[in-house]
């Protein structure tokens, strides 16, 4: 851990200058009121982070996951430049979020599945987050690409036709997808085999031909 000087910015005694350390926890213990962080990097949990007026040109480092609402208060509250370890929380809270915000952290994570909405979101964000979409087919037919392609995992919680299972099949996502086909039969015969390979079902709404 990098070295650190501080001070405790008690009420009403002045500031008292700290000596340097390598142990801010145990620093952080000792203090009362404010902290100043005059150089160095000074790692508190969100929760030692909160209980001090935080200021100084060094940096403080959040080491435990927080959520965005933690996170928007910490970047309020502490004047001194602001490291989060990583940022969990649910796609919802992440898709209302900034992009000042999720920068702050060294990884961001959605703690559910994102809709196609919110995906389109997150994907817009420049900050990398970890998610994965499910929603109905028509909705994520829609999303932008970039929200399919930086998924993980991609489901249609209803049935595709062949041109929304294709735009599901062409994402570049990391993780797997989910589908099943409903569509016409002259629709399927034309689908290409990646697409109907990757069906967990397939109806046809109508009746085929022999050479369907």
């Amino acid at each position: 851990m990098a070295i650190f000087y501080y001070s405790s910015l008690g009420s009403g005694n002045g500031s008292s200058s700290g000596s340097p350390s390598n142990d801010s926890s145990a620093a952080i213990a000792a203090l009362s009121g404010g902290v100043e962080v005059t150089a160095g990097t000074f790692t508190l949990t969100a929760a030692q982070a909160s209980s001090y007026t935080i200021t100084g040109a060094g940096t403080v480092s959040i080491s435990d996951p927080v959520t965005v609402a933690q996170a928007n208060s910490l970047d309020t509250t502490i004047v001194a430049t602001l490291s989060l370890s990583s940022i969990i929380d649910t796609s919802a809270n992440i898709a209302a979020s900034s992009n000042e915000v999720l920068t702050l952290a060294g990884t961001v994570t959605a703690s559910d599945d994102a809709t196609a909405s919110q995906a389109t979101t997150i994907g817009g964000f420049t900050k990398a987050v970890t998610y994965s979409i499910s929603d109905t087919a028509t909705a994520v037919a829609v999303a932008s690409a970039t929200a399919l392609n930086e998924a993980v995992n991609i489901t249609a919680t209803t049935a595709a036709t062949v041109a929304q299972a294709t735009t599901i099949d062409s994402a570049t996502n990391t993780g797997t997808n989910s589908y099943s086909l409903s569509d016409t039969s002259v629709n399927l015969a034309a689908a290409a085999s990646t697409v109907g390979n990757g069906a967990t079902t397939i109806t046809a709404t109508d009746s085929a031909t022999v050479a369907q």
